[in-house]
């Protein structure tokens, strides 16, 4: 037995996204082929499809509305959790797919800072490297400049004593 029944979620029915009347139905055992339709809000109250008995008169009617109304209950079940589950997996991979985006251009941010920290860090070390070099040869200079004021000193010492 095979039952394709399209079922709308309760929330579609009477909002424009199914039809409130003519929920299609098709319905197969053998080689009968039933077909109808169900208010749509009859279908989720789990009422039984009108049928066609005339297609099925060879089988037992009690039977087969039992067996009919089940696979259709089973079948209308499987499409609304299968519905709900999709929907759920869509939310999901949409929610991790902005917080995929957001690390993305955090990481980015961050990638960025860097750099520019690294950048500051070479020019403060070009700084520090010119400014040591430009105190040794301050100090070259000045102990140049002490010794040569020495050495004035003591030859004007020396003058003075001749």
């Amino acid at each position: 037995m095979m039952v394709v029944a399209p079922a709308p979620l309760p929330d579609q029915v009477g909002d424009g996204t199914w039809p409130r009347e003519n929920v299609q139905f098709s319905i197969k055992k053998g080689t009968a082929i039933m077909h109808g339709t169900l208010d749509a809000k009859e279908f989720l109250n789990g009422a039984t499809p009108p049928l066609d008995r005339s297609a099925l008169s060879r089988y037992d009617d009690a039977a087969l509305d039992s067996k009919l109304l089940q696979a259709s209950v089973t079948a209308s079940v499987a499409l609304r959790e299968h519905v709900r589950r999709a929907e759920q997996l869509r939310l999901q991979k949409a929610e991790s797919d902005e917080a995929l985006r957001k690390l993305v251009a955090t990481n980015t941010e961050a990638i960025r800072k860097m750099a520019t920290l690294e950048e500051t860090l070479r020019q403060t070390n070009e700084l520090l490297k010119a400014a040591q070099k430009e105190k040794a040869e301050a100090e070259e200079a000045a102990a140049l400049a002490a010794k040569s004021a020495a050495e004035k000193a003591e030859e004007a010492q020396k003058e003075a004593v001749l």
